[in-house]
């Protein structure tokens, strides 16, 4: 929808090339997704997905309270957390703004436009 609907100026269409439009810069710690698999990958290779089964504090705490979950223990796991919940809040920013850009432009939306014939 971005790549046909927008004309940036940014060599790539990708949500961190377009975010400077409709918000601030990021401010976690994993950057992007290269960065969250890296992480990921470390953190698995030091025993992390191990210890995240084993410990009384870890997986079986989460899946039992998952909204109240302590993730003060699992630091390299809340920062790929935060990170996969910034980039969703900001695909549905990224969504609010190009519903505000329409309306404010007065430009109808043809959902034959977007659907496969």
């Amino acid at each position: 929808m971005v790549k046909g609907g927008l004309l940036i100026g940014e060599p790539r269409y990708s949500i961190k090339n377009v975010e400077h439009l409709y918000r601030g810069e990021r401010i976690t710690e994993v950057a992007n997704g290269g960065d969250s698999i890296v992480f990921y990958e470390n953190w698995h290779a030091k025993g992390g997905l191990e210890s995240w089964i084993e410990q009384p504090y870890g997986y079986q705490s989460w899946l039992a309270d998952p909204d109240h979950f302590d993730w003060q223990a699992w630091q390299t796991l809340n920062e790929i957390r935060s990170y996969n919940i910034d980039d969703c809040e900001s695909t549905l920013a990224l969504v609010t703004w190009l519903r505000e850009q329409q309306q404010l432009k007065h430009i109808q939306f043809n959902a034959g436009d977007v659907v496969p014939k």
